[in-house]
């Protein structure tokens, strides 16, 4: 579940005192909207469920993040892949990835990786 749900993702790394990005997470798209009003820009929204590798949109203006959270709340352009969104502000530097397997029991760490995909950003 943490894979594949943002919101769930995030409400974790919040209970457990990990460093994450500030964010909310949304099921109304009218509350989303007011909430993108007070934020500072960039921002970044995340349509909580798998979304191909193509539900995270970086969103340079206010006008931008709004037309983002139509197509995924409204339009369903991820299904319903889109019906939560994370929002969160945006961070620079490199994004590393750690993966850990686990059978319940015990543990094994696999090796740092650093994801060179592009992202969209909105224009």
């Amino acid at each position: 579940k943490l894979e594949w749900s943002k919101a769930f993702s995030k409400d974790f790394m919040r209970q457990h005192n990990l460093p994450t990005a500030k964010f909310e997470i949304f099921n109304d798209f009218e509350k989303a909207k007011d909430y993108i009003k007070k934020q500072a820009l960039p921002i970044v929204i995340k349509a909580s469920g798998l979304a191909l590798g193509k539900g995270v949109i970086i969103c340079q203006t206010q006008k931008e993040a709004v037309e983002t959270l139509e197509n995924m709340m409204i339009k369903k352009i991820f299904g319903e892949s889109g019906n939560e969104v994370v929002i969160e502000e945006f961070l620079t530097g490199p994004e590393i990835s750690v993966h850990i397997f686990s059978d319940g029991k015990n543990y094994k760490i696999f090796p740092l990786s650093r994801d060179n995909r592009s992202v969209v950003i909105c224009r």
